[in-house]
């Protein structure tokens, strides 16, 4: 996500001339305001990941791009529902255990028309845990146990039968830097040079 400061100086070069918005555009690209690479990565940031499961014992995520946050830390999960164990009210997403309680928030996105270029969401609608099903990709917020669990406060069923994709937002506990791998949320991220990371 572009910074507000690079959004205000791309708008005022618009409303003066095409030339200077070209001008903004190379300041920014030698700033590297955005860009932020591996080496801007450290210990305590909260980052958004976004990959592919790697299915090492499903704690594991090869990374397509990496949100370096400004925000307080926010943990959330994101994958497909693998597992449901209705008695226990559990998930079991990129291996990780998701404990759902009476007063979790469930959500779907509703859809009231399709467009050209995909579907419009129109909201979201509340629904029972009995509603969800395996194959959903849901995104999940709430808080990792010790035990290595997940309290869920809220989930949102994003897209049903959806590719393999895993994408978790936390602290950033550790970095392997000769072995290009962090920690977050107990997962073990691994990031090739192509990754990209950048700052919201």
């Amino acid at each position: 996500m572009m910074s507000k400061r690079i959004l205000k100086a791309i708008l005022t070069a618009i409303t003066f001339s095409l030339p200077a918005l070209a001008l903004v555009f190379a300041l920014v690209e030698l700033s590297g305001d955005k860009y932020a690479g591996f080496d801007g990565l450290q210990i305590g940031q909260t980052i958004a990941v976004e990959g592919k499961p790697l299915g090492l014992g499903g704690k594991a995520i090869l990374a397509r791009e990496i949100e370096i946050k400004h925000k307080p830390p926010e943990e959330k999960l994101k994958g497909l529902i693998e597992a449901i164990n209705r008695e226990e009210s559990t998930l079991m997403i990129a291996g990780v255990k998701i404990l759902v309680y009476s007063d979790t928030l469930i959500e779907t996105k509703q859809v009231t028309q399709v467009v050209p270029y995909g579907e419009q969401d129109s909201g979201k609608a509340p629904i029972n845990f009995s509603a969800l099903e395996l194959g959903q990709r849901v995104r999940v917020k709430g808080e990792l146990r010790d035990d290595g669990a997940f309290d869920a406060k809220e989930i949102e069923v994003r897209k049903t039968k959806a590719e393999e994709e895993a994408e978790v937002e936390g602290k950033l506990l550790s970095i392997d830097r000769p072995r290009r791998t962090l920690n977050v949320l107990g997962f073990t991220i691994h990031v090739n040079p192509r990754a990209k990371i950048e700052f919201d």
